[in-house]
């Protein structure tokens, strides 16, 4: 497969389905993610007032773009309600290495080091640590909200006493996303809109470059999700605009203008048959445009990502050790492509496709405690290495809503 459109595949996974490294159920289902779960919030804030106190965390590993295998341990999310209308919660351990962010889908972190790098040999960490992200939900019954709180940063200082010259550098990005859910019978509406400033600071006192800074810093996303109801069906679809901005400077130079824009949609249904077997099939597809301006020179790419997703599972009430065994099975299909216009020159490549991943997984329910396991077995790497992707998640119950949800 052709590197660029790897990379794309890759951008498309991690960023139109929220499946992949974020839940192990939705994993074992081929990367559906229209399915009615807490970590819905991880999207909508305003989610935070539709499900029962819980705390739910993942872990598991699989291979980037580049084929490295990557561990994870995340996200981990909680809510706890205060009262008939105040619920709070956070999301943690949710930032993706190859962005470096756990909220911008751009390369603003990578490209903001890159460009410190150049006037110091002082280096930030591969990414933002990662702070966890707060969650506000008020519940007014048939119109709920929700707010999402985000700060990410990373800092460096040094300074030598002798020379009495110093050196610091930071990256930040800090915002929020607000959300609401509002009822009308069988039918329901999503909006969501966010707002972000990330930006580069930097004093370099034993170099020539002074002060280095963000000249435009700017982070946008806005959308919409719908969904209808019947006795046993849902349709469930969605589309999302995100825009980021940024440029740096320094005494001697100035970066590229850097102009992101995403255009994310999906659309999916789900139903149960015969009472019993739960199925699930969606679309998902992904548009980015990234442009890059600078004196002299204009580089214009765009992006194309298509993902197919077919799940099933099918409880199974049992009598021992646990309330309910779970089985699953999914498989997932992308098709990607990506054209490149520097300067006056336009490339077009041909549309690409994965390999088609076949999924598979097990569920386990004990009072408030379920365990949900996701393996790859459609990337198996050998008898005793295993698969290279894999996922465990934990879902805690803390109210007896739990129970009955």
């Amino acid at each position: 497969m052709n590197t660029k459109i790897s990379a794309l595949v890759g951008i498309g996974i991690m960023s139109v389905s929220p499946s992949l490294a974020e839940n192990a159920r939705f994993d074992a289902m081929g990367g559906i993610s229209i399915i009615d779960d807490f970590s819905h919030v991880l999207y909508f804030p305003g989610s935070v007032n539709d499900f029962p106190d819980q705390i739910k965390g993942t872990v598991g590993t699989y291979s980037d773009t580049a084929g490295k295998s990557v561990e994870y341990f995340g996200p981990i999310l909680g809510k706890k309600s205060i009262g008939k209308i105040l619920n709070v919660g956070f999301i943690a351990n949710t930032q993706d290495q190859q962005t470096g962010s756990g909220v911008l889908r751009s390369n603003f972190y990578n490209r903001a080091r890159s460009f410190l790098r150049t006037y110091s040999a002082d280096t930030l960490p591969s990414s933002f640590p990662a702070i966890p992200h707060v969650l506000l939900g008020l519940d007014f019954d048939k119109i709920n909200l929700g707010f999402e709180g985000f700060y990410e940063e990373a800092h460096f200082k040094r300074l030598v006493a002798s020379t009495n010259s110093s050196s610091e550098q930071e990256l930040s990005n800090v915002g929020v996303k607000a959300s609401a859910t509002i009822a009308l019978g069988k039918f329901w509406l999503c909006p969501l809109f966010g707002i972000g400033a990330p930006s580069l600071k930097a004093t370099t006192g034993d170099t020539a470059a002074g002060e280095i800074a963000s000249t435009k810093s700017k982070y946008m996303t806005a959308g919409l999700e719908t969904g209808i109801e019947w006795t046993a069906s849902t349709f469930v679809m969605g589309a999302f605009f995100t825009n980021e901005a940024y440029r740096f400077g320094a005494q001697q130079s100035q970066s590229p203008d850097y102009n992101i824009m995403f255009c994310d949609m999906y659309a999916g249904y789900t139903t149960w048959l015969l009472d019993s077997l739960f199925l699930a099939v969606e679309y998902d597809l992904s548009l980015q445009y990234d442009d890059v301006v600078n004196t002299g020179y204009e580089f214009h790419d765009s992006y194309i990502y298509h993902g197919f997703h077919l799940g099933v599972e099918r409880p199974f009430k049992v009598k021992g050790l646990f309330d309910a065994v779970i089985p699953r099975a999914g498989i997932a299909y992308t098709i990607g492509s990506i054209s490149e216009k520097p300067g006056d020159t336009v490339i077009v490549y041909p549309a690409d496709a994965s390999t088609m991943q076949l999924n598979s997984g097990i569920g386990f329910k004990k009072d408030v405690f379920q365990l949900d396991l996701f393996v790859n077995i459609g990337n198996w790497n050998g008898v005793l290495t295993g698969p290279r992707t894999m996922a465990v998640t934990l879902t805690i119950g803390l109210s007896r809503e739990f129970l009955e949800k």
